[in-house]
């Protein structure tokens, strides 16, 4: 399994006002903005533009993604024009990733028809000089698109579970709906990077034959908070995913963000197996190991 290398968020109107510096603080490295959706420029988000700004001067890095409704290639290519107009001259660290989900309209549509759709909308994003993503989850790239005609964009993939089981390689996996950030009220949308979209390596967790390691993971490991029995938050949620992903004992622990007995015991038990000091506590070390192992 590859490293994560980033932990990221993905916001909208929804979110509210985020304080971004707060966010970027407590270890967010990037941000995936919504913004908009369907094919008319009055249907942009309305927090786009605070939220651009505001994650940009906290330097995250930042890509943006965009709801459809399309049912034909044409009606993705305007809503790829639209987004485009919505964006503007933005300077984007990420890509712009089209987002399909389970419309009705959509579901009624061939797998081969989706699979087109995704496809124009991917290649006016990409004539304008940015980078095509594709959003979806994981069931619906196993079962209503012909994935493997989209491994030439990036990936971004949603599957609230232990583990991310996309058929194709992805560079983000989006592990989680109800995160806890600093920053933001109420819950978020929670995601690892394991690949830098547009880089020319690929390590992705279904990739095998390149994988990488890094010393922190991708992190600063003395920005990460040290966790303990009553610790809350995000940086709990993340320790909770990579512990199921670490260990099969684990697979039952829950995501919710609060380190009880239970997070404890799983800790303990890693702790035991990396020849670590025992102590339930995830610290520098422990947090180094999990990020490099």
């Amino acid at each position: 399994m590859s490293s994560v290398i980033y932990r990221g968020i993905d916001v909208s109107k929804w979110q509210g006002a985020v304080d971004w510096e707060k966010a970027a603080a407590s270890g967010i490295k990037f941000a995936i903005i919504r913004a908009g959706y369907g094919s008319s420029t009055s249907q942009k988000d309305p927090k786009f533009e605070t939220n651009y700004a505001g994650a940009k001067a906290a330097g995250l890095l930042v890509g943006v993604y965009w709801y459809s409704y399309a049912t034909t290639t044409s009606g993705a290519k305007a809503e790829a024009e639209t987004c485009l107009e919505c964006v503007g001259d933005k300077e984007l660290d990420l890509p712009i990733y089209f987002d399909q989900e389970y419309e009705a309209k959509i579901l009624a549509l061939t797998t081969a028809k989706r699979t087109s759709i995704c496809k124009k909308f991917a290649s006016v994003i990409e004539a304008a000089g940015y980078l095509p993503g594709i959003y979806a989850s994981s069931s619906w790239f196993k079962s209503q698109l012909n994935a493997e005609e989209l491994t030439s964009y990036s990936i971004w993939a949603a599957q609230y579970a232990s583990s991310c089981t996309c058929p194709v390689s992805y560079d983000i996996w989006q592990y989680s709906s109800s995160g806890s950030v600093s920053g933001v009220s109420g819950r978020c949308d929670m995601n690892y990077m394991y690949n830098l979209p547009g880089s020319t390596d690929n390590t992705s967790e279904t990739n095998t034959t390149t994988e990488t390691t890094t010393t922190t993971g991708g992190f600063d490991v003395s920005t990460l908070s040290t966790l303990k029995n009553g610790s809350s938050g995000a940086e709990v949620t993340s320790l909770q995913a990579l512990l199921k992903v670490k260990e099969s004992k684990s697979s039952s622990l829950s995501t919710d963000g609060l380190f009880g007995s239970k997070t404890e015991s799983a800790v303990e038990r890693y702790q035991t197996a990396q020849g670590l000091t025992v102590d339930g506590i995830c610290g520098q070390n422990t947090w180094t190991a999990i990020l490099t192992t």
